[in-house]
């Protein structure tokens, strides 16, 4: 036992060094910034084109966030409408799924309400003002590919509630929301910030 002691020290020391200079060749590789891709028009959220969204310049450059108080958002309810998504014989959680399908009768129409429905509450305790809601995602399948969904708002006072969806043909071919970020603009500053763990 005494003799291995002393290699498991050079080992762990071999092994960094191994993954440093593995690593070291991708991380010098720097790459310009695609633009955000439109994501497809949801019934309730709106996508614009990447030229018509508030973003920084470039990938290094963070976005102006200047965190008001008075913007809070309180709430980040994830709808999961998916057939291998089991409520386990809760009754809320079936009719909350018989909610996002109703209306939907044909193959095709369940086919489109399929996927993850993300609904947002926030609130503006401040004077009423224009505001946009943005919703920012990465899916499985497209890796670091970020797809944005914006709503704008004229005129907030109080409680607002957003509701954006990722479903039908995007969510079957790109699969689940894997990190998301949800920011409140007030022109092109973030004001208002909520995002997933991984994000």
């Amino acid at each position: 036992m005494r003799l291995l002691f002393p290699l498991f020290p050079a080992l762990a020391v071999t092994l960094f060094a191994t993954l440093v200079a593995a690593l070291l060749p991708l991380l010098g590789r720097a790459e310009d910034p695609a633009p955000l891709p439109a994501s497809p028009s949801a019934p309730v959220a709106t996508s614009a084109s990447p030229d018509q969204l508030p973003r920084p310049a470039s990938i290094n450059e963070p976005p102006p966030l200047t965190l008001d108080p008075r913007i809070r958002v309180m709430k980040i309810h994830e709808v999961r409408n998916d057939e291998t998504y089991n409520p386990h014989r809760n009754e809320a959680l079936e009719f909350e799924k018989s909610y996002w399908n109703y209306g939907a009768i044909t193959a095709a129409q369940k086919e489109a309400v399929r996927g993850q429905i993300y609904v947002i509450s926030w609130r503006n305790d401040g004077p009423p003002d224009r505001f946009s809601a943005r919703f920012e995602y990465r899916q499985t399948k497209t890796r670091d590919q970020i797809k944005v969904q914006t709503l704008d708002n004229p005129a907030v006072n109080g409680n607002v509630r957003s509701i954006f969806k990722v479903t039908g043909a995007e969510y079957r071919q790109d699969g689940p929301v894997v990190s998301w970020r949800f920011t409140v603009w007030r022109g092109n500053r973030i004001v208002g910030e909520e995002k997933s763990f991984i994000w």
